[in-house]
């Protein structure tokens, strides 16, 4: 389980970099408010997160069946992460600080459901 940990974390440590330096850019830095400009870093991560997933923790090819697995384990984190983003961001003014503890709980529900379908 451990090793299966830290694959996981590997990978999603690199997504929740790219996720946070975008939001970074786009919320804190351009200093812009539209939270629909979220969805779009979503998806963007969900794609780079299944290309990366499969090369290094499913260990499975490019497919219909490895697309609709991760899609499975993944569209309720999603859209789990955007309903709190979308939250806790009416309250509170930090938007990448939001993001990072958003990040940490998801990823702690994402170890859970990827090491059930590691081989």
């Amino acid at each position: 389980m451990f090793i299966k940990s830290l694959k996981i974390t590997f990978v999603s440590g690199f997504n929740f970099l790219s996720k946070n330096l975008l939001v970074f850019v786009i919320f804190d830095l351009f200093d812009n408010s539209n939270e629909y400009l979220y969805i779009p870093i979503l998806i963007y991560i969900y794609l780079q997160s299944y290309i990366l997933h499969l090369k290094f923790t499913l260990k499975r090819k490019i497919g219909v069946e490895s697309f609709a697995l991760f899609l499975k384990l993944n569209l309720i984190l999603f859209l789990l992460d955007y309903f709190i983003f979308a939250l806790i961001n009416q309250f509170f003014p930090y938007v990448v600080l939001s993001t990072i503890f958003i990040s940490i709980i998801i990823h702690l529900f994402r170890i859970i459901l990827f090491s059930k379908e590691m081989e």
